[in-house]
């Protein structure tokens, strides 16, 4: 018995000294994310982009589907703002990126998908706006089957009686 308690004591102390800290994490995370005014823009339009994570005072490059498109430098916080005009061309959706410098050192891309406008715009001609119609057709089936049920019931109770 007092072997198994020197046993136990001993494991105990060994786990004690052998532990090893778990490794520091950074706290608050940083966040990093890239956002854009508009989800969708017209062919040679402008959105605003946004976005966090990087070193204070660091150069962003801009870029759309890999061309550049201008630049802009993060605030204290890592922070930044800036107009991105689309090519005139374009057309489906473009990718637009974000790189600049990380506080640690290390290089921060970030990236966001923008849908191009058609040439026409706005969303196209699918329907009718009125319910009216819809509505007196409901209506027109509703009465003539409840008809159906009153003729048929009729028709049971006079085979029934007859």
């Amino acid at each position: 018995m007092v072997r198994m308690i020197r046993l136990m004591v001993g494991t105990g102390a060994l786990l004690l000294v052998a532990a090893v800290p778990a490794a520091a994490q950074e706290y608050p995370p940083t966040t990093r994310s890239l956002n854009v005014s508009s989800g969708t823009v017209a062919p040679g339009g402008s959105v605003t982009v946004s976005g966090t994570g990087c070193a204070s005072a660091a150069a962003v490059a801009l870029a759309v589907d890999g061309a550049a498109a201008g630049t802009a430098t993060a605030d204290a916080g890592g922070a930044f703002s800036a107009p991105v005009t689309v090519p005139s061309g374009a057309s489906g959706s473009v990718e637009i990126t974000a790189t600049c410098d990380e506080a640690d050192g290390g290089v921060l891309t970030l990236t966001a998908t923008v849908s191009i406008q058609s040439a026409g715009g706005g969303l196209p001609f699918t329907g009718a706006s009125s319910t009216f119609p819809t509505t007196l057709a409901a209506l027109g089936v509703l009465v003539l089957g409840t008809g159906l049920v009153l003729v048929a019931r009729r028709r049971s109770l006079a085979l029934s009686r007859g």
